[in-house]
This record gives structure tokens, C-alpha cells and sequence, in this order.
């Protein structure tokens, strides 16, 4: 989900086992995508950066989540190159796992630099995909 919404948007009951959200809308702890109950069930929470999630995400915040609670997806990667394997990682396929993003700037301007390369070399299908948000960084830095 990609939204700025203040509200819940479904309840948790909505959700099926085995199901996996991506919530990468709200950046604020005035923002919530889902309610605190869905993330007490998850089994698994990824974030983009524990440090930005304890402080802005406030589904992770209303559930009283410890930095200790969620996996960085750096963190995964890691663990992914190391060991050719997610170690202690386990996963059934009845598990809710959720991933949260705020938003790091410097993912940002690391896929601004990658789109303007591809646009440098002429691969125009992947800039047609990338957001408006990243297309107006382009614009804004005199590459269009």
C-alpha cells in the first residue's frame, strides 16, 4: 500500500494467513496504513530503517514495537551473501509478514542517480516506471 492516509485503511481481520504487505505510504506518525493489531500478529517485520521506523511509523510505534522486534533489509541481505541462506530466519507459509518504508533519503537520490544513467544511455522503459516523486527530483536537478 502507498498511502498518506490517518486512518487504518482495513481491519486486521481482513488479512488471511500467509499473507505479506508492503506499507510504504505514510512517512509520519500523524500516517497509518494498517492498525496496530495487524502488526502485533505479524510474525515478521522488515523495515527499511529501524532507526526512521521507531520514530515516524506509527502502526509500528501504536504497537509498541523495540528496534529489536524488526529486521532491516539490509540486515537481510547480509545474512543472505554470508551464509547463502537466511539463517535463523524461518518462515511458514501461514506467517503474516509485513516490510515498512518511510523513505530514506539517500535511497532516493541512489535511484535518481541510477534513473539519470539509464536515461544518459538511453534505457527509456525503466524511466517510464519510476514515480512521479523521482521524476520531480529529476526535473528539479535540471535533467530533463
Amino acid at each position: 500500500m502507498a498511502t498518506s492516509s490517518t486512518q487504518p485503511l482495513f481491519p486486521s481481520e481482513w488479512v488471511s494467513p500467509g499473507t505479506h504487505l508492503n506499507l510504504m505510504g505514510s512517512f509520519k506518525p500523524g500516517m497509518v496504513e494498517v492498525d496496530c493489531g495487524l502488526i502485533s500478529w505479524a510474525e515478521m517485520i522488515i523495515v527499511d530503517s529501524i532507526e526512521a521506523c521507531v520514530i515516524e511509523a506509527r502502526e509500528l510505534i501504536a504497537a509498541s514495537l523495540s528496534a529489536g522486534d524488526m529486521i532491516e533489509t539490509g540486515q537481510l541481505v547480509e545474512e543472505w551473501d554470508c551464509q547463502d541462506r537466511l539463517g535463523e530466519i524461518q518462515m511458514r507459509k501461514s506467517d503474516v509478514t509485513v516490510f515498512k518504508s518511510v523513505g530514506i533519503g539517500l535511497q532516493d537520490v541512489a535511484i535518481v542517480r541510477l534513473t539519470f544513467f539509464n536515461l544518459l544511455s538511453g534505457n527509456f522503459r525503466m524511466i517510464e516506471k519510476c514515480s512521479p516523486h523521482i521524476a520531480m527530483m529529476i526535473f528539479e536537478a535540471g535533467i530533463d
